[in-house]
């Protein structure tokens, strides 16, 4: 009897069927989540251009700079945070930045890849992947 079903190949194009199905629906939602953390990279890269402009064309960090963050951390749904560092202030108690001196902007995010959901538990597996983007500034205005 043993040998008859081991021998008996019925049905086994079904479980062939199934796990293919299985693997692409794998590769499929692996392929779904590494897209998200590239644009969560974009977003990244764009909040530290946005904000080095808005420094640059006002020649100080004002709290403008801080609002700026604020709002795209609301639009992108993200926690980023931004320093400026490489920088000599002309003023230190106002932070403005003379004319073509230059700075740097970095914004930090780091974003939860999940990895797997379990049904029974509220503690999800993840990896956290830390996203940095540096931007070089220049002032735009002259400070008398």
């Amino acid at each position: 009897m043993i040998n008859k079903l081991i021998k008996d190949k019925k049905g086994s194009v079904w479980i062939e069927l199934i796990l293919k199905l299985l693997i692409v629906s794998l590769i499929v939602l692996t392929a779904v989540h590494l897209f998200d953390v590239a644009i969560k990279y974009q977003h990244v890269s764009y909040t530290s251009k946005a904000i080095a402009k808005i420094i640059e064309l006002e020649g100080a960090l004002t709290p403008t700079a801080w609002q700026h963050l604020d709002d795209l951390n609301g639009n992108f749904n993200m926690d980023m945070t931004f320093t400026i560092s490489d920088v000599t202030f002309f003023d230190p108690s106002v932070r403005s930045i003379q004319f073509r001196d230059t700075f740097r902007i970095t914004v930090d995010f780091v974003y939860h890849f999940p990895i797997f959901d379990p049904l029974f538990t509220n503690v999800p597996v993840m990896v956290n992947i830390p996203m940095r983007a540096d931007v070089l500034g220049m002032s735009e205005v002259y400070w008398k």
